[in-house]
């Protein structure tokens, strides 16, 4: 017959692993929904010309006031709501942005330039300001030339609008994943606690 193992030898001497010293000093993982929340890191944004450092600033200042990440997961989630909502706001800006850089084409189409001699028009030949007061004596209002700038770069506005709401999409999916990840934690912080309740009673 085989001999038990000496049990109190293996609890004191923290040398002798076993099974009884594993199971007994063995902690388990406690996740805190508590912790301070994780700033982003100093990596700098990607910003284009005419963008202001502040107003991205301002803007992440916002997203980590209102979701504020406890761990670097929810960090990584929460910079690329970051990025994405300010790309968002940046491809609407370009949207709008369109308009101004389209419309002497607009204008030189409505006056019957063709457009391989956009360079006889009037912009190029300083000559903007005054044909569209021309067009407006005709009957032409910045409606008219707007709309004629949506037919002539209609490729383009769809090629912003299809960029626009793949980036949307990324962005909400960076949030539910945050969401997701959190509801998860939180899931499992309960499970842990619900388990210990018996052994504190």
């Amino acid at each position: 017959m085989s001999t038990p193992p000496d049990t109190s030898e293996t609890l004191s001497n923290p040398a002798n692993v076993g099974p009884i010293a594993t199971a007994t000093t063995k902690k388990p993982t406690v996740i805190s929904l508590d912790q301070p929340p994780v700033r982003l890191g100093d990596e700098p944004p990607r910003l284009i010309s005419h963008e202001n450092i502040n107003d991205f600033n301002a803007l992440k200042d916002k997203v980590l006031n209102y979701l504020k990440p406890q761990n670097i997961i929810e960090e990584l989630y929460a910079s690329d709501f970051v990025q994405l909502e300010w790309e968002a706001r940046r491809l609407r800006a370009i949207s709008s942005a369109l308009y101004s850089a389209g419309r002497p084409f607009a204008v030189a189409k409505l006056l019957g330039f063709p457009d391989e001699r956009f360079c006889d028009s009037p912009l190029p030949r300083g000559q903007y300001g005054e044909k569209i007061e021309e067009l407006k004596r005709k009957g032409y209002d910045p409606e008219d030339l707007n709309a004629q700038t949506t037919m002539i770069f209609a490729s383009i506005f769809e090629s912003v609008d299809k960029r626009l709401a793949v980036v949307e999409m990324r962005r909400d999916q960076a949030l539910s994943k945050l969401e997701d990840r959190r509801a998860a934690d939180l899931a499992v912080l309960k499970t842990i606690d619900a388990s210990a309740s018996p052994l504190e009673a």
